[in-house]
């Protein structure tokens, strides 16, 4: 029998799954070019929730009746989280608006 997480428990395992993701993104980025990687992280997501659409529908009609507010719910939810943390990168800058990240960026 489980037990529901509290919302700090659930908040670690979010970080948890998304530093996973970021972890083999940046293991990918040794031989690839970044917006490679970008693209099949955003493609693999893309895929990942469609299952996940298609897995709470109880069947075809249910389904198509869903697709709009998925679409709409995932889109806000991309553009949110990307807003917050574009917005905490702008303190990966120094003075001379060089990125701290720099050796993660392939040079051009």
């Amino acid at each position: 029998m489980s037990r529901e997480m509290t919302e700090e428990e659930l908040n670690k395992v979010f970080i948890q799954v998304a530093d996973a993701h970021i972890d083999l993104a940046n293991k990918q980025l040794d031989g690839l070019d970044m917006h490679i990687v970008s693209s099949g992280l955003l493609y693999g997501a893309s895929r990942f929730e469609a299952f996940t659409v298609a897995s709470v529908a109880k069947n075809l009609q249910e389904y198509e009746a869903s697709l709009e507010g998925a679409v709409e719910h995932y889109t806000e939810l991309f553009r949110s989280m990307l807003q917050e943390n574009l917005e905490n990168y702008k303190s990966s800058f120094t003075q001379r608006e060089a990125p701290r990240y720099e050796h993660l960026m392939k040079k051009q």
